[in-house]
């Protein structure tokens, strides 16, 4: 049964760059293996001399210290801020300051894939252009080029071309 969200309780926010303001990416769940966090950072790492970029990273698990180690390794250690859990409030503060989601989800090495991904509907939700990886049911959530972008599975190329077409193209 696909889940759903309550879109009277999400304020739609149109969403623009104002330079030399940050642009700030959000990713929200899980730091485990399948939500494919360390091709998103390989992905701010190839852009981080072009834009002035801003990553928020929500969420706790157990690859967190190797997640903050390796945005340590990328240079990314003033870019990326790593919240762990959040209370609601801060989650939709989060949500209404960002200007791209990035969800780069992979089948993980024992096989196990994400269902629908309830963050990418409340991110469209939200009205922040939405970045995922071509994963499990996210093509049910997602219409590649037109309500958000799929790429590639473990695609940090992918992923951070199609970041860098929304900043050139708003």
């Amino acid at each position: 049964i696909p889940m759903g969200i309550d879109l009277n309780s999400i304020p739609f926010k149109h969403r623009s760059y104002n330079p030399p303001e940050a642009i700030r990416l959000l990713s929200v769940g899980r730091l485990v293996e399948m939500k494919g966090r360390e091709y998103a950072l390989k992905a701010v790492a190839k852009l981080k001399d072009k834009y002035p970029l801003h990553y928020d990273i929500v969420g706790d698990g157990p690859l967190r210290a190797q997640l903050e180690k390796a945005a340590a390794d990328l240079g990314l250690g003033d870019i990326v801020k790593f919240w762990g859990w959040t209370s609601s409030g801060t989650l939709t503060d989060l949500y209404n300051n960002a200007h791209l989601f990035i969800h780069p989800s992979i089948t993980s090495s024992d096989g196990n894939q994400e269902g629908q991904g309830v963050v990418l509907l409340e991110a469209q939700a939200f009205g922040i252009p939405v970045i995922a990886t071509r994963h499990g049911a996210f093509p049910d959530s997602l219409i590649d080029g037109q309500t958000g972008f799929l790429v590639p599975e473990k695609d940090a190329d992918a992923l951070a071309e199609r970041i860098d077409f929304l900043l050139g193209n708003p």
